[in-house]
């Protein structure tokens, strides 16, 4: 559970607990950050995948042509790209 998250575990507990405005502040904090936390995971997505769609190109035969040892360089960066963005999501 990263840290966040854990956040977000406590502050819903903690709002279930009583009713009061309080109680009502915290869920809604709870429910903000779990928004913010599921769009930042789309865009950490939407990144990964960029960077294997450059990697697709990459391979495409009118790119490789010429330069067969550069496309296989550029094709490991990009894809070790997408996984280090991907892993970020992880921690």
């Amino acid at each position: 559970m990263t840290y966040t998250e854990d956040l977000i575990h406590r502050l819903r507990d903690t709002a279930s607990r009583g009713v009061s405005s309080w109680g009502d502040l915290q869920q809604e904090a709870a429910d903000e950050l779990e928004t913010l936390m599921n769009a930042v995971a789309e865009e950490r997505e939407a990144c990964a995948l960029a960077c294997e769609l450059q990697v697709k190109i990459f391979m495409s035969t009118q790119y490789k042509t010429g330069q067969p040892l550069s496309s296989l360089g550029e094709r490991h960066a990009a894809a070790s790209c997408a996984e280090a963005i991907r892993a970020r999501g992880q921690a």
